[in-house]
């Protein structure tokens, strides 16, 4: 049985932010990094994050908004356009001009 299965349900801490959240956090992420003492040892360390934490820390880089096709349309010219979409249909035997 896994930690998060014996702790369903229990808060979990953010070893980033020193504080409790949500066991359902979907943005929350677990690292294994190395860290050093003072003797220079190498240690192997699990940190536990929340989603806003770990998007700080750079440790999640937050997903690109995709252009949807009608956000593109919008900004195009619409004659532009409309010609672009006859060329990539095979209609037109040139490309359109800019």
């Amino acid at each position: 049985m896994s930690y998060d299965q014996q702790n369903e349900g229990f808060a979990r801490w953010c070893s980033t932010g020193q504080h409790a959240f949500d066991p359902l956090d979907k943005g929350r992420k677990k690292a294994s990094i190395t860290e050093y003492d003072d003797d220079g040892m190498p240690h192997d360390v699990t940190k536990l994050m929340c989603g806003d934490c770990a998007a700080k820390s750079g440790f999640m880089q937050p997903k690109p908004k995709e252009l949807k096709a009608p956000a593109l349309q919008a900004k195009a010219d619409a004659q532009l356009y409309a010609e672009f979409l006859e060329w990539k249909n095979g209609m037109r035997d040139s490309e359109p001009e800019l």
